[in-house]
Parts: C-alpha cells; structure tokens; sequence
C-alpha cells in the first residue's frame, strides 16, 4: 500500500500575532535567516514556534528559515500584502477547501474539511479561526453564517486566559541558578502542549519535552506529534547553538 503523504498543519497562532509580526518586519527590515536570534526579539518562544510555522505552512519560510521575497512585500505595502495573503490562503488551503463554498458554508462543514489536518478541540479551533480572521483581512468572500459564528465566539465565547504565574515564577528562579520545578507528566495530549513551553527554561527543556509525551502504547494523533515536533524545535533553539 502507498504511504500517503502527510497534510502539513494549518497556522493556529492569533492572526493578529501573525500581522503585528509583520508589521515589525516592516519596521526593521526583512534578515536574510529567520532564526530564534531574530525573532526572539519580539515573540515569546511559544508564539514565536507558531508564527514561524504559519510562515512555512504559507510557503514563507524555506526549512532553513530562509524568507521568500513576498515576505519583504507584505511586510512593507499592507495593500500587497493583502493581495498576496488572499492568493496564498487559496492555494495552501486548498486541500481543505476543495469542494467547498465559502460563499455559503456553514461553520459546521468548515471545521468538517479541516478534519483533514487531523487537528482536535481548542487546535481545531483556532487553526479555523486564524483562517476566517486571515480570510476576512485578505478580502476573501466568506459566508455570512461563518462570519457571524466567529463575531459571536468572539465577543460572547471567549475563553478566559490561562494565568501564567506558574511559568512566570520557574523563570524568574532559574535567572537566580535555581532548578526550575518540573512540570507534571499529563495523560494523552488534547491541547497544544505549545501553551505551556515557558516552562521548558535551562538544563530541563529537554526532560520537559520528554515529560509531554504520552505513554507508551497510547494514542498519540498527527496533530499532537506535529505539535510536539513543533515544541521540540523551539527548544533546541534555546539550548544549543547552530553550526555557523
């Protein structure tokens, strides 16, 4: 049997994170390497992973961190970037919305097609909600019932952020050469194990990364590996050095 060939993950970092980055990228000008040393000046080690990845996944970004041209443009003409943001959601979106219309879809079947990506829960659902905001900045038509079930999410169904004191506080002792305490070992992943990678700091980043895996012998989906992937190189980043 042929191996299928694996849909990369869809961004699902806030849109907004996405523009404001931009934004800045037209402020102090497009490097020729988008490593952790550049962008750590502006994003945290979590957004920064998820900005990075939006970037690959809309063919911005070359493997070796290398920007594409158009990333200069967007960066500098908010008109061109628009343009260009449209034509990129329709091609890397594609698998997603084949056979779709967006023009009249419900909220239902466009979380259906994105199933395709193999994303669950509060992933699922902020992949679909960088697409929709991104869409509606791009000037991409969109339906009506879509863009109602976000406006309400947003303003009725926000979800209360999480309190970052925990990961705040582990910093703060492993600045004073204190051992960081270790974060406790959960069961299957169903929420982006990223949410929480201010705690992987010093000489435990590595054993943080291990302590997020699932045990042995149960599920672990293509969405939590690709985000554990995602959490893994964040935390190279910070521990070792590159060649060159």
């Amino acid at each position: 049997m042929p191996n299928e060939e694996k849909v990369p993950a869809p961004p699902y970092v806030a849109f907004r994170t996405f523009t404001n980055f931009l934004d800045w990228l037209g402020e102090v000008g497009v490097p020729t390497r988008m490593d952790r040393t550049f962008w750590g000046q502006k994003l945290s080690g979590v957004s920064g992973a998820q900005v990075m990845a939006a970037l690959r996944f809309l063919g911005l970004l070359s493997d070796d961190d290398r920007p594409d041209p158009y990333v200069e443009s967007m960066a500098k003409d908010s008109a061109q970037r628009k343009t260009i943001l449209r034509e990129l959601l329709r091609s890397h979106y594609e698998p997603a919305l084949r056979e779709l219309n967006l023009e009249r879809a419900t909220p239902g079947e466009l979380r259906e097609k994105f199933g395709i990506y193999g994303l669950q829960g509060d992933t699922l659902r902020k992949a679909v909600a960088f697409f929709v905001h991104a869409a509606q900045y791009a000037e991409l038509p969109l339906s009506p019932h879509i863009i109602r079930a976000t406006k309400k999410r947003k303003t009725n169904g926000a979800r209360p952020r999480r309190r970052r004191m925990p990961a705040q506080r582990d910093l703060a002792i492993s600045a004073a050469g204190a051992v960081p305490r270790t974060p406790p070992i959960p069961g299957p992943a169903t929420t982006p194990i990223l949410d929480d990678l201010g705690a992987a700091v010093g000489s435990a980043g590595v054993r943080w990364l291990i302590q997020r895996l699932p045990k042995p012998g149960t599920l672990f989906t293509e969405a939590d590996r690709e985000t554990w992937h995602q959490a893994a190189r964040a935390v190279f980043d910070m521990e070792y050095k590159k060649e060159g």
